[in-house]
């Protein structure tokens, strides 16, 4: 009686300890890895450009703007992913004069549309009045491109 009922504890020991999987620490857990993408709007005259690195749901990256007889702007950008939306806070150049915007950008597919709508200054920074009411039906979509071309 003695003898089954060691054998069963140990069967019970060597069962349960099979299901006891190591548990990590935060610290022992792997970051979330980088991932960089670039994206590109090209026609005859007009060029947007954008490469982002997503380090979980902040992206930051460079964006330039190149419209066929208007200044071209270049900068940086900063945000975060809500959803299927990127929004950021654009800082760029223009003519050799330094300005600072939030912008929108919707996630289709592979794709990103900016977002268009109404503006406000606060603090000196031009962000978006309502972003609920943005306008994502813009014609200029950049495609996912391989970087470095």
């Amino acid at each position: 009686m003695k003898t089954t009922f060691l054998g069963l504890v140990a069967c019970i020991s060597i069962l349960t300890s099979c299901k006891n999987e190591p548990k990590q620490t935060p610290e022992q857990q792997p970051a979330p890895a980088n991932i960089t993408q670039c994206y590109s709007y090209t026609t005859d005259k007009d060029t947007v450009s954008m490469k982002l690195t997503f380090e979980g749901n902040e992206v930051m990256g460079d964006l330039s703007y190149k419209y066929f007889q208007k200044d071209q702007n270049k900068g940086t950008l900063s945000g975060v992913m809500t959803g299927d939306t990127l929004f950021a806070i654009y800082t760029f150049t223009s003519e050799a004069v330094e300005s600072t915007r939030e912008v929108a950008f919707l996630k289709k597919g592979n794709d990103l549309v900016e977002g268009y709508g109404d503006v406000q200054e606060k603090d000196g920074l031009v962000i978006f009045a309502n972003k609920a009411s943005l306008d994502f039906s813009s014609k200029i979509v950049l495609k996912l491109v391989e970087c470095g071309k």
